[in-house]
């Protein structure tokens, strides 16, 4: 492998890892998301739950029990600070699912430039063996042409004690190098 072989593998090693590591950035923003939309929806079932238990508690505290005004304050405490948390989940919500966005567009283009940096690094390889596949194709073709000359002797001297078996052997198509390269190669033909 050369040297500029281990090069384009390097960058697409190194484009892997950084696509790995957005992907990672993703897998978070993801689940912070889903955590600010889980505290909305239990803050809003929770929300429902004090709504309950201040209905219940309004009357005792009406009527005067000291016990519901302090369960009233305790209920009114923690609605406020469900409420502050609320707040807060749902402000990040839009930042986050933006970022989320971000980052998704980010590590698309990252596993784009990965495709192309393999693909560039692939053509390299291609263009690298060119040189041993012209080189077998001249080995070939001076098997091929010394084959011919072969063949040509053989159906001269053929000809001379059988001119019949020599004509079918210039019409045999199987004998022919052409035949014999589009079978062999058919699948790059």
């Amino acid at each position: 492998m050369t040297t500029k072989e281990v090069s384009k593998q390097e960058r697409v090693q190194e484009l892997e890892a950084k696509a790995e590591e957005i992907s990672q950035e993703v897998d978070e923003l993801a689940s912070q998301l889903r955590d600010a939309d889980s505290q909305v929806a239990k803050a809003k079932a929770r929300f429902a739950q004090l709504d309950e238990e201040r209905k219940v508690l309004a009357p005792k505290v009406f009527g005067g029990d000291s016990k519901a005004q302090l369960e009233l304050e305790a209920l009114e405490d923690e609605y406020d600070e469900t409420a502050r948390s609320v707040r807060v989940a749902e402000a990040a919500r839009p930042e986050l699912a933006r970022m989320l966005e971000e980052a998704k567009a980010r590590l698309k283009a990252s596993r784009r430039a990965i495709h192309e940096a393999k693909a560039w690094a692939i053509t390299s390889e291609i263009k690298s063996l060119d040189g041993e596949r012209d080189a077998a194709a001249d080995r070939l073709v001076e098997v091929l042409e010394k084959q011919q000359k072969l063949r040509s002797a053989h159906i001269h001297e053929v000809n001379s004690f059988d001119q019949d078996q020599a004509n079918a052997l210039v019409t045999n198509p199987n004998i022919k190098p052409g035949y014999w390269i589009k079978q062999r190669f058919s699948r790059w033909l």
